[in-house]
């Protein structure tokens, strides 16, 4: 019987089944981590109003996560051939997003029951739709009802976790429920009310920034952390770009007066991207929105900043993953803490992180404004999802006259407390191999030696001024307010400000963009020399324990409070150049030769007789190959067209494909490989030009 035929008699069977059940063939899909606790303990209001409409988005889970995993060790090791060869959105698509008939049959699905798809994404982790209550009760099994918070709010959740009759894996349902809000880490007192709170704060307050009152502002952070900076002082961000992830509005005359307050000529650079149907209007949250673009603007004026605002926190990571893909930023600032639902079925969430890293995008997380994580302070999402992203905390810095550097102690005042702690919830993270055991997990720190620590570095989030739009509990709105401002948000967009000059540097000697910086920072911290030279150990045994316990002291080195401590002026040149014989040293698993290399029973007859190169001037990933593809690396002296012909073990041309690289730089092109045979395969790569530019082999497996 012929396959045709065959597959034929199925699908009568299958639509047979279906018109006597009503129901596909497959079995309902039961998804986890939809239903808050806080549900089962909440005052009942009653069902919502089926008419109501939501805004969801499917995820999607990745695929070949090992793979993906060893690609993230490799592309961030200095000795792997695969070494800041970062993805583009389109590659990582193709290597680690769903494939397109799975992701083509979750938006099938929704159109179906009555969804209305409203956006879909190249990295097809995400399916945005937008539906009525009625429609997704029925699609996804449950029933949406309202419930009161402590404070008296209202929040809807569902009454159980929802199933799906569909066979394609989905990972979560993000906006079944809104109990998890995004929660900005700061608090902020206005300018008038600042000397009456001050008096009554036990912890002293600097006073020598340019602000009014002292506050810290515009060019005060790069004088204090980088003073007399030649390799800085010139860099202002130009050619740069930020995303920062928002979940409020602003009001563009707040930054245009604090950028006059700052006295810099440069005006910013603005674009905004609404996600979900928000609006853009500020709301009672504004305020982070203006902290961090002004906080940006202060460190590098004239970088372009990205505002990407939504209602749900994959959305908004999915935008700045994927668009403009032919232009992504090279880093994130995210000042919210946030979750789409438990960690434990959150994996949207943690994939995009992934991809950022995988990407070559820096992603900066405040570490939040509630002190130590023990007992139920646990730690706050995304933090609690994966280990590729730069978790930053903050402290109070003291400066002398012209904001230049005295000292830095942990923030812990009535403002707040910053967070830091250890990753061993109900879903522990494990330790990252940058933490290396033997140099940062001490007994005098409490760090763990097996869960991810946090936070990694830290900088000012004490007494400084933003300008924003308050808004009164009657609604009234007043622009261009003074605030004192406090909070790990804003240490976090300082440090994505100072990414962006570290890549501005990085891009002019052709070596950006960084990507991820922990495996850089806590190699230049394990070596003692290198560590004083570029960070501010603070070490004043202070802690950011609510209860002033003392846990979590900032001692020596890496501690809990601070992390690895703030940034000197040397630590952009250490960066860039390249790691010192420190490094933490894997072994790489690419190579150029193949872990199986079967004997030809037959020599190959082929002109150019391509054997492994000796050098390493080409190669291919991953190795062995499969997935249906495999990259081919190389150098070429000049812009040219080549021409890669490949050869079986037989000596026989299997494929041919032409590419047109950049002069002087490594290329890489993807080879399909659909026909290809399990087997060890040889390539050249001519040049129409300068002839044979390098040979290779992979082994293809099943």
């Amino acid at each position: 019987m012929s396959k045709y035929l065959l597959s034929r008699q199925i699908f009568t069977l299958l639509a047979l089944l279906y018109l006597f059940t009503g129901s596909p063939a497959f079995a309902r899909q039961q998804l986890h981590g939809h239903v808050p606790q806080e549900a089962n303990v909440s005052s009942y209001l009653g069902a919502m109003d089926t008419t109501t409409t939501l805004n969801l988005a499917i995820g999607l889970p990745l695929q070949n996560q090992d793979d993906l995993q060893q690609f993230l060790k490799d592309v961030y090791y200095q000795h792997s051939p695969l070494y800041h060869h970062f993805l583009t959105p389109e590659q990582f698509a193709q290597q680690y997003g769903p494939a397109d008939s799975d992701y083509q049959a979750v938006v099938d699905f929704a159109k179906a029951h009555n969804l209305t798809v409203t956006r879909t994404y190249e990295n097809h982790l995400l399916v945005d739709v937008q539906g009525s209550v009625s429609d997704i009760q029925k699609t996804f099994h449950v029933n949406l009802n309202r419930y009161q918070r402590a404070d008296g709010s209202e929040f809807h959740a569902p009454d159980q976790d929802p199933s799906i009759d569909l066979d394609v894996v989905v990972t979560h349902v993000s906006g079944l429920e809104n109990y998890h809000v995004p929660k900005p880490a700061f608090s902020a007192t206005k300018l008038d009310e600042l000397t009456t709170k001050s008096q009554n704060s036990s912890s002293a307050h600097p006073n020598s920034g340019s602000g009014p009152s002292g506050l810290y502002l515009g060019g005060d952070f790069r004088s204090a952390y980088f003073p007399s900076c030649s390799s800085i002082s010139s860099l202002e961000g130009a050619g740069q770009t930020v995303a920062l992830v928002e979940f409020d509005g602003y009001t563009p005359s707040d930054i245009t007066a604090y950028k006059n307050d700052t006295g810099y000529s440069e005006s910013p650079l603005l674009t905004n991207t609404l996600l979900d149907g928000v609006s853009g209007a500020p709301s009672t949250a504004n305020g982070e929105v203006a902290l961090d673009i002004e906080m940006i603007f202060a460190m590098a004026p004239q970088a372009q900043i990205n505002v990407i605002e939504g209602l749900l926190g994959t959305d908004v990571l999915s935008e700045i993953a994927t668009s403009p893909a032919n232009h992504l930023a090279n880093q994130i600032s995210c000042s919210w803490t946030f979750s789409d639902g438990s960690s434990a079925s959150d994996n949207t969430t943690r994939g995009l992180i992934q991809e950022f890293a995988a990407q070559g995008q820096s992603y900066f997380q405040a570490s939040g404004d509630n002190g130590s994580y023990v007992g139920s302070n646990t730690v706050p999402g995304p933090i609690d999802l994966t280990s590729e992203m730069t978790v930053v905390g903050g402290t109070q810095l003291n400066t002398g006259p012209g904001a230049t550097y005295t000292s830095e102690t942990t923030w812990n005042d009535s403002f707040g407390e910053s967070g830091g702690g250890i990753c061993n919830s109900s879903t522990p993270v494990p330790i990252p191999t940058y933490q290396d055991t033997s140099t940062f997990i001490t007994g005098s720190n409490d760090a763990s030696a097996a869960n991810r620590n946090i936070p990694d570095v830290s900088m000012a989030a004490v007494s400084i001024e933003s300008i924003a739009t308050n808004i009164s509990s009657h609604g009234v709105k007043t622009t261009g307010v003074i605030f004192a401002t406090y909070g790990t948000s804003c240490a976090t967009p300082l440090w994505a400000g100072f990414t962006i000059l570290i890549n501005e540097q990085a891009q002019s000697e052709v070596k950006g963009p960084m990507g991820l910086l922990n495996p850089y920072l806590y190699n230049l911290a394990s070596n003692a020399t290198t560590y004083a030279n570029d960070f501010n150990d603070i070490k004043d045994s202070s802690n950011n324990n609510a209860s002033g316990s003392g846990l979590y002291p900032a001692v020596a080195g890496y501690d809990l409070a601070t992390g690895l401590g703030s940034p000197k002026c040397a630590l952009l040149t250490d960066l860039i150049a390249p790691l010192s014989t420190n490094t933490i040293t894997p072994t790489p698993t690419i190579t150029n030769t193949p872990t199986i290399t079967p004997t030809p029973t037959n020599t190959p007859t082929i002109t150019n007789t391509p054997t492994p190169p000796t050098t390493n001037t080409s190669y291919a990933y991953p190795q062995p190959a499969h997935g249906g593809q495999v990259y081919i690396v190389y150098n070429s002296p000049v812009a040219q067209q080549v021409r890669i012909n490949i050869y079986s073990l037989s000596g026989q041309e299997v494929d041919s494909v032409m590419d047109n690289p950049q002069a002087s730089n490594q290329n890489r092109i993807l080879i399909s490989l659909q026909g290809f045979v399990p087997s060890v395969y040889y390539y050249i790569i001519n040049g129409l030009s300068t002839g044979v530019l390098a040979k290779g082999k992979f082994l293809v497996v099943p």
